[in-house]
């Protein structure tokens, strides 16, 4: 099946670069860090619709993708290697038994500017932050509703504390979290039962994100606050212009005020606004990006030279990258 995949994929990119290029679709591009541009719309098309934003209710491959540009955690993936690189902890240790990690955050990295802060405007991450959306993560029903669909895939006898604040919760009884201790606003602490190599690859799940408790407070499992390279723009139907579906499209906007804005080393934020749609192809345009992401449409879009330059730095499309990357080529 992947093989397939990237075989329609392959001809169909060849066979789009040999159409003339539209000028109509340029506009003047800005310039980054690094001499990189930066700028237009990014469509990535899928063929299964998003499940859900909420962090803890994610157990599909498409929402995992879309929730990975809103929200962030500790880590992340290095897309090259597969390697852990900083996110919103700039730098950690392991101690001797290999048990107890100590993050130290970044300063300044801003939660998206939303209704739900006062006077709109996204508040500073903060160790605090974290501690609350571990204990959120370790919760059954969060706010007595939400089904938490990934405790046992992160936290369940891994982390100091968690088995028990879990049934506790369950029980109707208050509890903290003991594993995952706040040192000061920018150091966190996380405890581990025994050791564990794979346990700072799970912090890189969407799982794992922080989150706001205005946001949580506020919108529940429609949550879309968060405070990675993307803030949600819009989700809406309509029509495909080429086969007149009928298509599902999620736009995601740039977050001006990400942590890593502008940046050389991170080529996502050189997009104005993502979009989302079903189908193979991807297409950037324009000065002004977006992430579109639309589900359930067969359109085909032209390929052009800056959708390898902005390919994304995420493993889930590590293979993509490199395929865009020898097609330029």
């Amino acid at each position: 099946m992947k093989n397939s995949f990237l075989g329609i994929l392959i001809i169909t990119f060849l066979f789009s670069a040999c159409t003339p290029q539209d000028n109509t679709t340029k506009s003047k591009k800005q310039v980054a860090k690094g001499d990189r541009e930066y700028g237009g719309t990014f469509k990535i098309n899928e063929r299964d619709e998003c499940q859900s934003l909420f962090p803890y209710s994610i157990i599909d491959a498409v929402s995992h993708r879309i929730a990975a540009q809103i929200y962030e955690g500790l880590v992340k993936l290095n897309p090259k290697d597969l390697t852990i690189m900083p996110a919103l902890a700039e730098s950690w240790s392991l101690d001797a038994s290999r048990t107890v990690y100590t993050f130290h955050l970044k300063k300044g990295a801003m939660f998206h500017d939303d209704k739900c802060f006062p006077d709109s405007k996204g508040r500073e991450v903060n160790a605090n932050d974290f501690k609350y959306s571990f204990e959120l993560l370790c919760t059954p029903l969060i706010k007595d509703t939400i089904d938490n669909l990934m405790f046992a895939r992160t936290l369940k006898d891994r982390v100091v504390g968690a088995n028990e604040f879990y049934e506790a919760c369950r029980n109707g009884k208050q509890a903290e979290l003991t594993g995952v201790k706040v040192i000061d606003n920018y150091t966190l602490e996380i405890s581990l039962l025994r050791p564990s190599s794979s346990f700072i690859y799970i912090l890189a799940y969407p799982a794992a994100s922080v989150v706001a408790k205005e946001a949580v407070d506020k919108y529940g499992e429609m949550l879309i606050v968060g405070s990675g390279p993307f803030k949600f723009g819009d989700w809406f139907e309509e029509k495909d212009e080429q086969t007149g579906e009928s298509v599902e499209k999620l736009i995601l906007t740039r977050n001006e005020n990400y942590h890593r804005f502008g940046t050389s080393n991170d080529r996502r934020h050189f997009a104005e606004r993502l979009r989302h749609q079903a189908g193979l192809l991807t297409h950037m345009v324009g000065a002004d990006f977006t992430l579109n992401f639309v589900f359930g449409s067969k359109s085909r879009h032209r390929v052009d030279d800056d959708d390898v330059h902005f390919a994304r730095a995420d493993e889930r499309f590590r293979n993509f990258e490199r395929l865009l990357t020898v097609i330029r080529l």
